[in-house]
């Protein structure tokens, strides 16, 4: 489900860059500076963002490959909903009785 969500952000970022380029073209042609301005704006976010998605993306699918709720998730292995977010109950288990374990000796 989140790498179809991850896609459609993916293409509306792809849209917005696409309207900067747009935009760039219109700057020439009127020889605006607020067009320019707003071109950039448009063009650089929409790479940063698709950037930040992607990295997102590919920390969460490797997270779902393998089974590191722990280290992925600060820890806590739920989402805000309280439900494990790994696949493998078991792991995230021997996880949490690890984090006990060393609880515990502290």
């Amino acid at each position: 489900m989140f790498i179809y969500k991850a896609g459609m952000i993916l293409s509306v970022e792809l849209i917005v860059i696409a309207i900067g380029f747009y935009f760039f073209y219109l700057a020439k042609r009127e020889n605006s500076k607020h067009l320019k301005i707003g071109a950039y704006i448009l063009v650089v976010g929409g790479i940063l963002i698709a950037l930040g998605t992607t990295a997102m993306t590919i920390k969460k699918m490797v997270c779902k490959k393998h089974h590191r709720c722990e280290r992925c998730h600060h820890g806590e292995g739920k989402d805000w909903e309280g439900k494990p977010q790994c696949l493998d109950k078991d792991k995230m288990q021997e996880g949490e009785g690890e984090r006990e374990r060393t609880e515990k000796e502290d």
